[in-house]
């Protein structure tokens, strides 16, 4: 990028489509998953948070200046605080994809791509063999020529590189979504053969796509039907990708199409529940979206009960069950240890909606109808129980009244005083919520020890359980409500927790008298 030009290009080296081979894709080895790159991957996603989050507040801050104004220019804060977010973005996206993509000339040179889903695999992989289809190819040319080809669209402006959406937009840019998304799977028809099949459903959170949710298999059909529901984090969400695949015994999972579906609140919002068709090679993808703003979902309401599971104060469940920790907790953490540890996008990956309700009501029966349920139930269902119940405690467990402190906390400047100040509102936290978190977060570490298998971080832990753990109870009265649940403070959120979960995996002693 130069400052005359948006973006440029120059030929480095090229293959005629003629000349151009696929190889077979290979799995990346361990050594690229090294610690030390682990922590300046987590270090770069943590600097992008913070940028991204000083861009909000600076567009918040021009527009209210701005208002009614007919200068609506960025400011020029705006623009270094975007600049840097794009340099940091890019860094960060040379450092995410870890799937091998290869080709090689004929005469013998392979050349090895990164990416960052099967998506991107399988879409690279058709487009070429859809191009060398196309044939008979052009006279022959050289880099000269292919260098003036390029030349002629570097004025182009580039709004997404590789997977991460870098934001050189301007203020019109449509926001990208928090919430939830309710999406129905119901059937598929157009497949030209009966097999094995299942769906996969990827998000993206920032413009790095996620897997959220897999369907069953259905067994040798050529009209499968699951009408399965998944409630579906949105976290600065844009994009739906819908992946289709067959299963064989013997060969490893075929991805039979691809599909994608842009997410724009302006038509998610205007209705309850929207039936959308998508053409995906040939085969139709019947979904149902619907969309839950963030006001609703981060809303914590008060507790209605005094006896139950969901929904009712943690201290009430730990009296009544004689312990420090709730069952459901301990159950769930137990279970998902047990046959989760290295399962890919654990508490990312949602459960299917109705197998996650029927766990719901058996930890509302009993303690041994739970018992035998949990053991029965997909490992990703288990894990969307467990978030269920921590979102729907009537006071997170870093309690309403420490919320303030803990980000103004974290905030300081002085590595020594943080930590002192971070510690010491960590020992302010009633007897149950401290032993919950503490169990939570020894049980986060061990997890994120096995992230070369399950892809889940500390950062990507502490960016699904952050809102979820400090989140404050909303009140109708109060003015900051619209700020508690907007995506600054669910960032904040975040690097609170991530602050923790660091401190405990180097060692540190979180709570002196347990």
């Amino acid at each position: 990028m130069t400052g005359r030009h948006p973006c440029s290009y120059e030929c480095k080296w090229y293959i005629p489509l003629s000349d151009l081979l696929l190889l077979e894709d290979i799995e990346l080895k361990d050594n690229r998953e090294a610690e030390g790159q682990r922590m300046e991957l987590e270090m770069l996603k943590e600097r992008v948070s913070s940028l991204r989050e000083q861009v909000r507040r600076e567009d918040r801050r021009n527009k209210q200046q701005k208002s009614g104004s007919r200068n609506k220019r960025m400011s020029r804060t705006s623009v270094k605080l975007r600049k840097k977010l794009a340099e940091q973005e890019t860094a960060l996206v040379l450092m995410l994809p870890n799937l091998v993509f290869r080709i090689c000339h004929k005469h013998g040179k392979t050349y090895t791509f990164l990416v960052s889903s099967d998506y991107e695999r399988f879409q690279w992989r058709t487009l070429i063999n859809e191009q060398k289809c196309k044939g008979p190819f052009g006279p022959p040319v050289n880099v000269y020529d292919l260098q003036e080809t390029l030349s002629t669209i570097k004025t182009k402006n580039i709004s997404q590189f590789g997977s991460v959406v870098i934001n050189m937009a301007g203020e019109d840019k449509e926001e990208t979504l928090t919430g939830d998304l309710c999406v129905t799977v119901h059937s598929i028809q157009g497949l030209k053969h009966p097999c094995d099949m299942f769906c996969c459903l990827e998000m993206d959170s920032y413009g790095h796509f996620f897997l959220k949710a897999r369907t069953n298999i259905c067994l040798n059909t050529d009209q499968p039907h699951w009408d399965e529901e998944f409630i579906l984090e949105m976290e600065g969400s844009q994009t739906l990708r819908i992946l289709i695949f067959e299963v064989h015994p013997t060969l490893p999972e075929m991805l039979l199409g691809k599909g994608s579906l842009e997410l724009s609140e302006t038509w998610l919002k205007d209705r309850q529940s929207l039936r959308k068709t998508i053409n995906i090679d040939n085969m139709i993808v019947t979904l149902s979206l619907k969309y839950v703003s963030p006001r609703h979902t981060l809303r914590r309401l008060p507790a209605r009960y005094d006896c139950g599971v969901f929904g009712v104060n943690i201290r009430s469940i730990c009296k009544k069950e004689h312990g420090k920790i709730p069952f459901i907790v301990k159950a769930c953490v137990t279970e998902v240890e047990r046959r989760g540890m290295n399962e890919m996008g654990i508490y990312r990956v949602s459960g299917a909606l109705s197998a996650v309700q029927r766990l719901k009501k058996a930890f509302e029966t009993s303690q041994l109808e739970a018992a035998k349920t949990v053991c029965e139930s997909d490992i990703h269902v288990v894990a969307s129980v467990l978030k269920l119940f921590l979102r729907e405690l009537p006071e997170p467990l870093f309690t309403d009244h420490l919320y303030n402190a803990l980000l103004d906390s974290y905030g300081l400047s002085e590595p020594e005083a943080r930590q002192h100040c971070m510690l010491q509102l960590f020992n302010q936290l009633p007897e149950p919520n401290c032993a919950t978190v503490v169990y939570l977060i020894e049980h986060m570490v061990r997890l994120s020890q096995h992230a070369l298998e399950n892809k889940m971080s500390l950062h990507n832990l502490a960016t699904v359980f952050g809102p979820t753990l400090l989140r404050p109870a909303a009140r109708q009265e109060s003015a900051e409500d619209a700020l508690a649940v907007g995506t600054v403070d669910v960032m904040s959120q975040m690097q609170v927790l991530l602050y923790y979960l660091q401190m405990h995996s180097s060692g540190k002693q979180l709570k002196l008298n347990l």
